[in-house]
């Protein structure tokens, strides 16, 4: 179970996540419809898991490789954004119709 304070973290990653994602990421994603489903974050804050869900694409594939492809600009921009320093991002995805 996680504690309030992974929680707390994980809601201020995915608000943060989301709100660069409405910015730039079409360059990333192009037309599909892309969603941060959840974020959940280890005990010593060092690793994020974002969830995602993508929807409106033939190749969910793809986007999810876009995604990993732009890992670490995407990281550098959260840092930027929330000044939250992570040690390691994972892009895990769900494929939904």
């Amino acid at each position: 179970m996680d504690s309030r304070r992974q929680l707390k973290v994980g809601s201020v990653i995915q608000q943060a996540f989301t709100d660069i994602l409405l910015r730039e990421g079409k360059a990333i994603y192009g037309k599909a419809f892309v969603t941060v489903t959840k974020v959940k974050v280890t005990t010593d804050l060092g690793l994020a898991r974002f969830y995602l869900s993508v929807y409106n694409t033939e190749d969910a594939e793809a986007v999810v490789e876009n995604f990993n492809l732009h890992k670490h600009e995407l990281k550098k921009k959260l840092i930027e954004s929330k000044q939250i320093h992570l040690f390691d991002v994972n892009i895990f995805y769900d494929i939904l119709f």
